[in-house]
């Protein structure tokens, strides 16, 4: 498996946009070169009531990835960090 590679603010702003114009998920994949199951999945994690929210969206995945940072830091040593990525 690939690096995973996140969603910019700015695709996430294009998600948001096409989303409210009535766009699938899978057409919004095929516009911006996306896997179809990534723009589902960011959608749906990140949709209240039907509306999908950039800002929101964005800001959950940076918190996501720092307490992701402060948990691998507790348990490994740097040096085996770098190993990981």
């Amino acid at each position: 498996m690939g690096k995973v590679k996140h969603f910019t603010f700015e695709e996430r702003k294009k998600i948001e946009e096409m989303h409210k114009q009535g766009f699938t998920a899978g057409s919004i994949a095929r516009i911006m070169n996306r896997s179809k199951t990534g723009i589902q999945s960011d959608i749906r994690k990140n949709s209240s009531k039907g509306f999908y929210d950039a800002k929101k969206a964005h800001e959950h995945c940076k918190f996501n990835m720092e307490n992701r940072t402060k948990k691998l830091q507790k348990e490994f040593s740097q040096e085996e960090i770098s190993k990981i990525n």
